[in-house]
């Protein structure tokens, strides 16, 4: 990933040799690439915090890894916000003519197909992380802790007594999870898809993206995982997409936007035992630098 992150950084360099190319008069860009940058240091320092141990013997280590993730990560965003603001690259200025429901009907079916042919031909009845053990042992001792998040254990045995109530395996109450988790990526990828399209991204763009999220290995085999991870960056997807549906003016349904954005915002807090921190932090971020949304998005937070 950090090869990944520095190939990306490399290329925002090339393309940031030009720096006349940015309107950077615009300061809230600034600080908002600023503060970010700092972010993505920090946490590529808290995630390998043991590699600097004792810290008296690293100081040194220390601060050029910090510096260098700060520069990484300025030259990504700095280049993203190049192509935001050079839109003519990705949009199509035709109109296209498929509701947008309809493409969500249709994308969410195409992925479902593909995952669920995955797992009922190659990986029946879904993947069990290490995680999800614990919480399966949790459901059928049923005795609980907080060491996973509590209500994505709910979750589990919901879907797994409803299962086993059908068919009267255990196999097919965990394959009860695996589909409806397949049902949530589903949905959660295609609403991205219907942003794009609704907001004219070309159409090369718009299948190379659908692709992506249809064929890549990873988005299937974690589609079939029971993990609280996954529904966890559902949640997380559809909160960001919402936000930016609300933020774009998106759509003849702005009350829908906002609903997904209060479900989405639940499963954020929900689905990761740490989430409701990132959310708060979210919060925080979001009533400094966007005053015109600040009461609607503020009320849903809050609640």
């Amino acid at each position: 990933m950090y090869v990944l992150c520095g190939l990306v950084s490399a290329m925002g360099l090339f393309i940031n040799a030009d720096v006349e190319v940015y309107d950077f008069k615009n300061s809230k860009a600034k600080y908002i690439i600023s503060i970010f940058s700092c972010l993505y240091s920090l946490i590529v320092i808290l995630s390998n915090f043991a590699c600097f141990l004792p810290i008296k013997n690293n100081i040194v280590n220390l601060l050029l890894i910090s510096l260098g993730g700060i520069f990484v990560a300025n030259n990504i965003f700095k280049g993203l916000f190049y192509f935001a603001s050079k839109r003519e690259w990705y949009l199509n200025k035709s109109i296209y003519q498929m509701a947008p429901h309809k493409l969500l009907i249709i994308s969410s079916i195409g992925i479902m197909a593909i995952d669920l042919a995955y797992l009922f031909l190659v990986a029946y009845p879904g993947n069990l992380s290490y995680d999800s053990y614990d919480q399966m042992l949790q459901i059928s001792h049923n005795r609980y802790t907080n060491h996973h998040p509590f209500w994505h254990t709910m979750l589990i045995r919901f879907w797994y007594e409803f299962g086993i109530t059908l068919f009267h395996t255990p196999n097919a109450g965990v394959a009860a999870y695996s589909i409806f988790q397949v049902v949530c990526v589903a949905i959660s990828f295609s609403y991205i898809i219907v942003t794009l399209y609704q907001i004219s991204v070309s159409k090369r763009y718009l299948i190379l993206c659908y692709l992506w999220f249809l064929l890549m290995p990873y988005h299937i085999a974690f589609s079939i995982t029971m993990w609280k991870d996954v529904l966890f960056a559902v949640a997380v997807s559809g909160f960001t997409t919402a936000l930016f549906r609300i933020i774009r003016k998106i759509g003849k349904y702005t009350q829908l936007n906002y609903f997904v954005l209060l479900i989405c915002g639940i499963g954020f807090c929900l689905f990761r035992s740490n989430g409701w921190i990132a959310f708060f932090i979210f919060f925080i971020v979001f009533f400094a630098f966007f005053k015109e949304y600040r009461r609607n998005v503020a009320l849903l937070c809050i609640g």
